[in-house]
Order: C-alpha cells, then structure tokens, then sequence
C-alpha cells in the first residue's frame, strides 16, 4: 500500500496560475517543478468511489486541454492497439530540445473533506521501451491545482505492467481541509531525445 501525504494550502507555493480557461501563452519562465514528491505506484486495494475526474479520449477531444512550455511540446490523439484493446490515447510529443512544459486539463472538479483522501491513476506508456529493465518514468511529474495552488505532486514509479510497455500506476492521498476547484496536470521534463509519452484512463476517485 502506498504512503497517505497530507498536502495543506498554507506553504504550497504555486509554480503558477491554473485557470479554467485558455491558458496563457507560453514564457520562458516555464520550470520543473521543485518540491519535493511523493513517488507513485501500484495501489493492489480497490476502495475507489466514483470518480471526480475521468477522462478516457475514446471522444478524440482536445477540449480542455492545453500547453505551457517555451520549447514547442505538442499532444495528439492516436488509436493504438493497447492492453485495453484498440483504444484512443493522449500522445505527448517532445521536442529534441532540453525543458519542461505542462499540459494542462481546464477541466475543474471538486474536491471533499474526505476521511480516507484520494486516489489518482492512469495509464501510460513511453516511446523508449527498454529491452531490459524498466521504463524511466522521471521526466513525468503528476499533480493537482487547488485554486491555483499546487496540492499533490508525484513521479510515477513501480508501476503495475501491463504490458508492450504501458505500466498503470496509481497513488492515494489525502486532502486534509483542501476543498473545492481543482485541475490536472501532466508535467514533462525533455532531455533533448525527442520522446513520445502517453496516457490512458486518467481518473481521481474519492476512496470510500
């Protein structure tokens, strides 16, 4: 069972404003986020409610979605052949430059006082399958924004292998008196290697 964090909003200092909207226009103060993180894994439990945010892209929209950076990432939909069948996936494709960028989900949801937190998940996969060993995850940060502040941040590792490469991972927190507006991001970290990530069935849950 993964670690329980607590994330309160007195000391979170935003990386920088989330709005529910267009974003704004890449600068070049894009950066990694610094603080220090939770790592993400396997949850073997189900104590999943219903989930708060769920997005699957089997609609092959873009709403919502959006950049920060100031190194030209980009995203697409593709239809792959995935361990959950022929299925539509977010690709997120790098640059060969060397920065980090933000793709960001407008989409707010909502978050409870919650006596056992929350659970974040979803799958993915990245262009560079190793022959031996496992994929490097590190470049991939997951986090929350409560109002702009950010409240959950984590690097998928030890993930549940699902095989020709995708791995699911998933992590458990708890929210404390963190409540209200809430939006998803997905953090990339490009070492100059032009790498292809993707994402499936992104969700958060309230555990029950």
């Amino acid at each position: 069972m993964a670690s329980r964090f607590i994330f309160a909003v007195l000391g979170l200092s935003a990386m920088r404003t989330v709005q529910a909207g267009p974003l704004s226009t890449p600068t070049s103060t894009t950066s990694a986020p610094t603080a220090t993180s939770a790592s993400m894994t396997w949850e073997e439990e189900n104590r999943d409610g219903q989930p708060v945010f769920n997005v699957d892209f089997e609609d092959g929209s873009f709403d919502n979605w959006g950049i920060n950076d100031d190194i030209g990432m980009a995203y697409d939909i593709r239809d792959l052949q995935t361990p959950f069948g022929q299925t539509k996936v977010f690709k997120i494709l790098e640059p060969a430059e060397v920065g980090y960028g933000f793709i960001d989900n407008s989409q707010t949801f909502q978050l409870e006082q919650s006596p056992y937190g929350y659970k974040v998940g979803f799958a993915a996969k990245c262009s560079l399958v190793p022959q031996f060993g496992t994929t490097d995850w590190s470049p991939v940060t997951i986090l929350l924004w409560n109002h702009g502040k950010k409240i959950f941040q984590t690097h998928p590792v030890n993930g549940k292998a699902l095989g020709n490469g995708w791995a699911q991972f998933e992590e458990e927190f708890e929210n404390g008196d963190v409540t209200g507006d809430t939006t998803f991001s997905i953090g990339i970290e490009t070492k100059g290697y032009g790498l292809d990530w993707y994402f499936d069935n992104i969700f958060v849950s309230q555990i029950e």
